[in-house]
């Protein structure tokens, strides 16, 4: 396992005073691979690059396990997800491989599976990290997702998108308007007109929402509103065409 140290600096705000302490981290790298009994040259490997929280508290004991959690879920083939730490995780989904080249093995092509989380945006209030992943399993292709979490830096709260957003039904009718600029769907046009799939013929805002250094991201997944040859889809807004939007709590 290889590690990058990092130091990321936040003023906590409580009732009536200020607390300077820090919040540091460290860029941990998780990587197992099997060597042997591999498929046509195609070995199996697992590899995640993950921001750990090392400050012992509530804020950061939240962050780490909701991150931890995330990735369970999309490496894990076992039910319940019984792995504690990323290097269990890893182990796990190797052998879930295993298991299935022990009952098909013309079948079983060697899996890849790739994540990683980053700070995609913080200030003194909360904080937005960015996950993605690679996994492959078998088949056509494999499947991949960006996802968006934020959360409360005061109590380490993982924040919901009601949460950010001051009226998120207004910021949908907005959000709506600039992706038809974006891509070209005049007004009275049905959203999905030029091949989208939004249900019902219905904008929608994306699962993904990302806060960024040049504005809010909105990232549709592939399948989300598209087909898998189409790949994700993005708009970018600026953070002064939102901020009347955003909840004034945190942003």
């Amino acid at each position: 396992m290889k590690r990058n140290i990092g130091i990321l600096l936040f003023a906590f705000l409580f009732v009536g005073c200020k607390d300077n302490s820090t919040l540091s981290y460290t860029e941990e790298i998780f990587e197992q691979k099997i060597s042997g009994n591999c498929y046509e040259l195609s070995c199996p490997s697992a590899k995640l690059e993950i921001i750990l929280f090392d400050t012992e508290n509530q804020v950061s004991d939240s962050i780490n396990k909701k991150i931890f959690e995330h990735f369970k879920e999309v490496l894990s083939f076992e039910e319940p997800y019984m792995a504690k730490s990323y290097d269990e995780l890893l182990k796990s989904f190797l052998d879930s491989y295993e298991k299935l080249r022990e009952e098909f093995p013309d079948d079983a092509i060697g899996w890849e599976a790739k994540g990683k989380s980053e700070i995609s945006f913080q200030n003194e209030k909360i904080i937005n990290l960015k996950t993605e992943y690679y996994l492959y399993t078998g088949g056509a292709h494999g499947n991949s997702g960006v996802h968006s979490f934020f959360f409360d830096l005061k109590t380490g709260k993982n924040l919901s998108i009601e949460d950010v957003f001051a009226n998120l039904n207004e910021f949908n009718f907005f959000a709506e308007k600039k992706f038809r600029e974006a891509y070209h769907i005049k007004p009275e046009a049905s959203i999905n007109t030029t091949g989208f799939m939004f249900e019902d013929d219905v904008f929608h805002l994306p699962q993904t929402v990302l806060f960024t250094k040049k504005g809010v991201l909105l990232i549709y997944n592939s399948y989300e509103i598209a087909s898998y040859a189409d790949g994700t889809q993005e708009l970018l807004i600026p953070f002064e065409e939102v901020k009347s939007f955003l909840n004034a709590k945190f942003i």
